[in-house]
Formats: C-alpha cells, structure tokens, sequence
C-alpha cells in the first residue's frame, strides 16, 4: 500500500509541475505576442491558437486536482447543520456525482479524441520546421486525462478512510 502511496504522491507532483509548465508557456506565448505585434507589427498567427489550446489542457488539470483537493462548490452553510447520518448520505451523491463525471470525460473525451484525429488545428505546427498541423485530437485528450484523474481522486476519496494517500499541496494555512 505504502508502494502505491508513493506512486500517487508522485503522480500528482508531476500532475502539478505540468500545470505550472502549462502557465508559464502560457505567459511566455502571450508576451512574445504582444511583444512582436507592438514592436515589430508583425503577429504570429500560431499563438493565439496554441494559447487557447493550453488553457484549456490547464482548466481540465485544475478540475481535476479541484477534485482530489475537494475544492468542489458546496453550501456549508446547511451542510454543517445537518447530522451525521445526512451528510454521509450527501457525500455519497458528492462522490457518485464525481465519479460519473470522470467516468463520461473519459468515455467521451476519448470518443471525441479519436473522431478528431484525422482533423487538424488551422495554424498550430507540430514543430516550427515542418508543414505538418497538430491534430485536433490533442485538444479533445485532456478530457479524458482529466476524467481519469477524476475517477481515481473520488475513489481514493470514498475508500481512504486512513488517509494515506491525502496529499497538503494547496493547503494554504501555513502562509503568512
């Protein structure tokens, strides 16, 4: 178990360092665009593209971990005044909510994915020294990459009782 424990603990430290990859090429783009278009009058037409494409792949990251930190939008306000027994039976509708959310990203993510392959973005290269176009389906992947995080966040969820997979990453009390 603690072998599995690990492999989580590591799974998400790259899940994270790649979100933050995603913000930083996300910001390097956008400069070099405005950069470009107000001192050279001249702006690339790659990157407006390229740039919607990782927001997007950062949007479904952060459902994703939104889903493992349980970030996810509650009323506590009424939650709080309920008893024991009825919130058991709420969190039960959390997690099935969850799950089958993850489980239809990554069907029909998947589906959608495979559909667009054959499509290509309308600027995007794969690499500058070619006149190959990224396919589409690497947009549609991050739904199922996020669906499957989302699955195995809400099962780890309903079945850690001991809490060895929880992980403090977003936990925010220490800061001053």
């Amino acid at each position: 178990m603690k072998l599995l424990a690990a492999i989580y603990r590591w799974l998400n430290f790259v899940i994270e360092k790649i979100a933050m990859l995603l913000i930083i090429i996300i910001t390097s783009v956008t400069m070099y665009r405005v950069i470009m278009r107000f001192f050279f009058n001249a702006t690339p037409s790659w990157t407006e593209e390229f740039t919607c494409i990782l927001i997007i792949w950062i949007s479904l990251l952060g459902l994703a971990i939104g889903v493992r930190e349980r970030l996810h939008l509650s009323i506590t306000l009424f939650y709080d005044k309920l008893n024991l027994k009825l919130r058991k039976k709420i969190d039960v509708l959390i997690y099935a909510g969850q799950f089958f959310l993850g489980v239809f990203l990554v069907i029909e993510g998947s589906l959608l994915s495979a559909a667009q392959a054959s499509a290509t973005m309308s600027v995007v290269r794969l690499h500058p020294f070619t006149d190959q176009l990224m396919p589409n389906s690497i947009l549609y992947l991050g739904l199922p990459v996020s669906g499957a995080l989302i699955v195995i966040y809400t099962v780890i969820q309903i079945f850690d009782k001991k809490e060895i997979f929880k992980i403090n990453s977003m936990d925010t009390e220490d800061i001053n």
